[in-house]
């Protein structure tokens, strides 16, 4: 008898087969768990930058920019939309390795190469934004303060993400020491 009732709960689960059907089903693309939120959440930000780009020019007197304030902008949104494909193609990625060990070890590379990518990624955004807006604009002591805030606001967000990252790099590592004891 084990003194764990969480492993004499498992022990003691009934669960209906799975026929191949049905596990089939589950992993088609297009009713994925994991992957339908990610595949929403790229569409809607596809749209929204695609929109960005189209109207920026009008909306926020990109024709009174140069042609660098301009092509840094556009050069960001564009590089937003494809670490959005990137990041939906590498969730979407099957596992690789001949057992589960190497499938976690290898994601766990190609996860830290796309983590370090999204740091980096996210950095140039930042930059092409703010050189867009920045471009035109005079600073004076006020607009400077009000510069070094939202540089301080950027800098806080690398943080975060630089810290949702080591957690999620974390966690795959521990399953994979887990793995390997």
């Amino acid at each position: 008898m084990t003194q764990d009732p969480l492993k004499a709960g498992w022990n003691n689960l009934t669960t209906q087969p799975k026929t191949k059907e049905a596990i089939s089903g589950m992993m088609q693309e297009a009713s994925h768990p994991v992957l339908k939120p990610i595949r929403r959440q790229l569409i809607l930000e596809s749209i929204g930058f695609t929109l960005f780009l189209i109207v920026y020019y009008d909306f926020f007197d990109g024709h009174d920019k140069s042609l660098a304030a301009n092509s840094g902008l556009v050069t960001a949104l564009v590089l937003a939309i494809a670490h959005n494909l990137m990041g939906y193609y590498f969730a979407r990625r099957q596992p690789e390795g001949a057992t589960i060990r190497e499938s976690i070890f290898m994601k766990t590379k190609r996860l830290l190469h796309f983590a370090v990518l999204s740091v980096i990624s996210r950095i140039l955004i930042s930059a092409g934004f703010l050189y867009f807006f920045l471009s035109v604009i005079q600073l004076e002591d006020k607009k400077s303060w009000l510069l070094y805030g939202g540089l301080a606001m950027v800098l806080i967000q690398l943080i975060l993400l630089s810290k949702i990252w080591a957690g999620r790099l974390r966690q795959v590592r521990e399953v994979q020491a887990g793995l390997n004891a």
